[in-house]
């Protein structure tokens, strides 16, 4: 049953994003772990062509970042640096994070939208962009 609409408080809806592994990890996949009805059953995926297959980096909501990809972030008068390594995100310290949502709370101690939160450099220029004005990109 597709497109149910539920609704939460704010409290219930950090408290759930908090418990997601990752962009790709999907509230109704924290809710069927929490309630313990183990993994939906999804049809299975066209198999991929080499061709579909993306190049190395990292890809949020749409948005590809590539190995190299420099982030900065500003949080209480302060600058944070992070980059896309080996498709995940690596801090400046050399902490491994598999979201940028995951960084950003590793510094914020609070759940932040990380597309929101790091700003990348996209151009050899210097410029950087929000992760979150980024165009997205389609699939195939």
């Amino acid at each position: 049953m597709q497109g149910m609409d539920i609704e939460i408080d704010f409290e219930v809806f950090k408290a759930l994003t908090a418990l997601r592994d990752d962009e790709r990890d999907s509230y109704n996949d924290v809710l069927r772990r929490i309630l313990k009805l183990g993994p939906a059953i999804r049809p299975s995926p066209p198999p991929l062509q080499a061709t579909a297959l993306p190049p190395a980096g990292y890809m949020a909501a749409g948005r590809y970042l590539p190995n190299g990809t420099e982030l900065t972030a500003k949080y209480k008068g302060r600058e944070f640096r992070a980059c896309v390594t080996e498709g995940r995100i690596v801090s400046a310290g050399g902490k491994v994070f598999n979201s940028l949502s995951r960084a950003a709370k590793d510094i914020t101690d609070t759940n932040v939208n990380g597309l929101r939160f790091w700003r990348a450099r996209i151009s050899k220029d210097g410029k950087s962009v929000l992760v979150s004005a980024m165009p997205q990109q389609s699939a195939g």
